[in-house]
């Protein structure tokens, strides 16, 4: 089986994940949707239009988002945790880059695009109704819209939008690792292994960054009579995870989901 990408083979495989879950996919679309609309129903006051503010439900939205979309990338590589169902899908004449990539177009564009359509669609709604109810109660219009999605979504240079988006494609990344090695109750047993490889990461790095910040500094030579002081900086820390999140972090843990899965090809 050629290795590389076979563009019929990969429309195939991603028709074959749409024709086997789309009553799933649909399901699980309602109960979001549903869920969200709850929520911002529960939250809004039918006489004053008062709906509880931007941060409170971007934080929500942020939320939700990490939370479903490991258990939608857990689902998606599904026939991993099962030997019987592993080794069907391995068993599927198309190589294991075709088989990553339709599982990778799933959870890194369609599953995004989607949650984010769904929650901007259902806040834009309330935030107009909220607005109108308040408009007719005392001549006001003022309930606040989701920062998050209408206007710091739009800039690509806001840092807290970059670490989060660093994040979740760590997240996701980590959730397909553990997918694709893990046999039997993937989830939890991935959800245990993150949870203490990021309790070991937070005390090293905190650790290093106590030595680093508190104890270490240095003199570096400029010229012959001049010297700088440098010492390491939290924003300096900040730079470097960012970095990390947005480069580093996520193409290493793909390149080891691919590894494993060719281990695994028959």
């Amino acid at each position: 089986m050629n290795n590389t990408i076979d563009f019929n083979r990969f429309s195939l495989l991603v028709k074959r994940q749409w024709v086997e879950n789309k009553k799933l996919f649909l399901m699980a679309s309602v109960i979001i949707l549903g869920s969200i609309i709850g929520l911002y129903g529960f939250n809004l006051d039918i006489i004053t239009g008062n709906l509880f503010n931007a941060k409170s439900r971007m934080i929500f939205s942020i939320g939700v988002f990490f939370l479903v979309g490991t258990f939608f990338t857990n689902y998606i590589l599904k026939d991993f945790s099962n030997k019987n169902d592993s080794t069907s899908f391995l068993l599927i004449p198309a190589s294991h880059f075709d088989k990553l990539l339709s599982s990778l177009l799933y959870i890194f564009i369609v599953f995004p695009i989607v949650y984010l359509l769904f929650f901007y669609l259902i806040d834009f709604s309330f935030v107009n109704i909220g607005n109108n109810i308040m408009s007719n109660y005392d001549g006001k219009s003022n309930v606040e819209r989701n920062e998050m999605l209408v206007t710091y979504m739009m800039n690509s240079d806001n840092l807290e939008i970059g670490i989060i988006t660093g994040i979740w494609l760590m997240v996701q990344s980590f959730v397909i690792v553990g997918s694709t090695n893990f046999e039997g109750w993937a989830y939890i047993k991935t959800g245990f292994a993150g949870l203490v490889l990021l309790l070991s990461i937070y005390l090293i790095t905190g650790t290093a960054f106590e030595i680093l910040v508190t104890d270490l500094s240095h003199q570096v030579e400029i010229n012959s009579n001049s010297y700088s002081q440098i010492k390491p900086t939290k924003e300096m820390f900040s730079d470097i995870i960012l970095i990390a999140l947005k480069y580093a972090f996520t193409p290493i843990l793909l390149l080891i989901a691919y590894f494993k899965l060719k281990e695994k090809q028959v």
